[in-house]
Formats: structure tokens, sequence, C-alpha cells
């Protein structure tokens, strides 16, 4: 995620656009489709656990491979990682980026992230991280 409190530096805006190109030209990629149905009920499960409306812009999810998002990562110091391994990257105003080797609830993580940023909320610091790793915890056991 962006510090929305601070202005992106060129790094910053160079692996945002390497994100984009990434994860548009694999769009039609079979290998690359995240499953919809359930990928709705996910969103629909963390709005219940953060008590809070479904927000009008629902998140764009995009697949890369491990390789690729390592690329990504390398501009953002506040990926998630599991391993040393980075798996998940939310970049406002609703783009999920995830590896392929990211497990489910890295991704309620994620989306817990486009709930705080539609909400008003904090999307960095440790307030924020806390709030995200709650909501991932929950969800596997609620949602998943």
């Amino acid at each position: 995620m962006i510090n929305r409190l601070h202005r992106p530096t060129r790094r910053h805006l160079s692996c945002a656009l390497l994100a984009l190109a990434i994860t548009t030209t694999g769009l039609n990629h079979p290998a690359m489709a995240v499953n919809l149905t359930k990928t709705s009920d996910l969103v629909g499960c963390i709005a219940k656990i953060m008590n809070l409306s479904r927000p009008t812009t629902e998140p764009v999810i995009r697949t890369v491979s491990q390789i690729d998002m390592e690329k990504i990562a390398g501009g953002f110091a506040s990926i998630r990682a599991r391993g040393g391994a980075p798996v998940g990257l939310y970049l406002p105003p609703g783009i999920i980026v995830i590896s392929k080797a990211a497990r489910p609830d890295d991704l309620a993580h994620e989306i817990a992230h486009h709930y705080q940023f539609h909400h008003k909320r904090p999307t960095q610091g440790e307030a924020a991280e806390d709030e995200a790793e709650a909501v991932r915890r929950e969800a596997v056991s609620t949602c998943m």
C-alpha cells in the first residue's frame, strides 16, 4: 500500500507502473484468473467482520508469478511478505496484487486494506496492520 501522507518517490511510481504493466498483460491468461465467486464472497464476509458496508468500488485483484511479485515489491517497504517472500500488495484506490504463492488469508489481509482506504481509515502504520491482521485471522475461521 502507498503511504498517503508522503509523496510517492519516482521509485514508488515506477514500481506501481510495473505492477500495472505486469498485471494487465496477463489478464487473459487462464492461470492468472481468480475465482470471482469465491473472491466476491470473501469481500462480503470481510465487510461483515469489519462492520462496514461494501465499498461501491470492488477491488481489482491481479495474480502474478512470484518473480513478478518480487519485481513489484522492490519499491514498496510495506508489502505483505511471508517467509521473506512478498505475497501481496494493496494499491489505492482498489488494486490488489497477489502472488500465486499467496494463501486465501493473505488476500483477506489485502481486502481489509481496501476497506480501510474506502472508509477513510489509515491504510498504513501499526494500527492499520494490526486491524488487517485481526481481520485476516477472523476470516480464516469465518469466511474460509
